[in-house]
């Protein structure tokens, strides 16, 4: 507390938003969580540059269910490029979280978010155009299927996102079920089963979804085989 209130006296940015999360969350034990304090330190930080602050504030209205103001300040943050927040407003988009859904718009910020450098990069907005849009195509945001491309993005994050190796493992099992002459589909699959069973976020919860999934997609193309 002593550097960040000599920061603040100096009119640091970061020191601000800083100091609004730890009066937000009562991080310390003698200081008492004050919403109303941490959002004028964070409207300071954002005065000052600071894109952060739009975020944090974002969170305070989401927490309130004020979506719709949410939203203003998470867009605030993703139209200055910041990644975590275009990734937010393409989920409030493609999702119509205070607002109407629009799945051109939610696509072009996911885009924006996955553009950002490795850095400050929030990945899951690949594993959202994988998801959402390259997998299985989007036709309200005219995308095409790709599955190429699904495959190199989620490859690019699979190391740092358990999500992306679930996805990836599902793929191969899709692509292999629909052509199970295929050796190289079998491998596949089999070579990201076992990475996701040997991951240390693997648990009984992924292992249910998991398993559901790949339960509808059988279930899926059984009836497209049938006679």
């Amino acid at each position: 507390m002593k550097y960040f209130n000599k920061a603040k006296r100096l009119n640091s940015s970061n020191s601000f938003n800083s100091l609004g999360l730890i009066i937000l969350n009562g991080d310390f034990p003698h200081i008492k969580k004050n919403k109303e304090k941490a959002r004028k330190y964070f409207e300071k930080s954002i005065e000052l540059g600071n894109v952060y602050g739009f975020n944090n504030l974002g969170k305070i209205e989401e927490e309130n269910k004020n979506y719709k103001k949410a939203l203003e300040y998470y867009m605030m943050a993703a139209d200055k490029g910041e990644s975590w927040a275009a990734n937010k407003v393409g989920e409030f988009l493609r999702r119509g979280i205070g607002t109407k859904k629009d799945e051109k718009k939610a696509y072009m910020y996911y885009s924006i978010s996955s553009e950002s450098s490795q850095l400050t990069l929030c990945r899951y907005s690949i594993l959202n155009l994988v998801k959402y849009y390259y997998e299985e195509g989007n036709l309200e945001a005219n995308i095409e299927k790709d599955i190429s491309k699904s495959i190199s993005l989620l490859e690019e994050i699979e190391n740092e996102l358990y999500e992306a190796l679930v996805e990836l493992f599902i793929i191969y099992y899709k692509l292999y079920i629909s052509d199970k002459e295929n050796i190289y589909y079998y491998n596949k699959m089999m070579e990201y089963k076992n990475k996701c069973e040997n991951r240390k976020e693997y648990n009984k919860k992924y292992k249910n979804e998991i398993e559901s999934r790949l339960k509808n997609i059988k279930n899926k193309i059984d009836k497209i085989n049938l006679p």
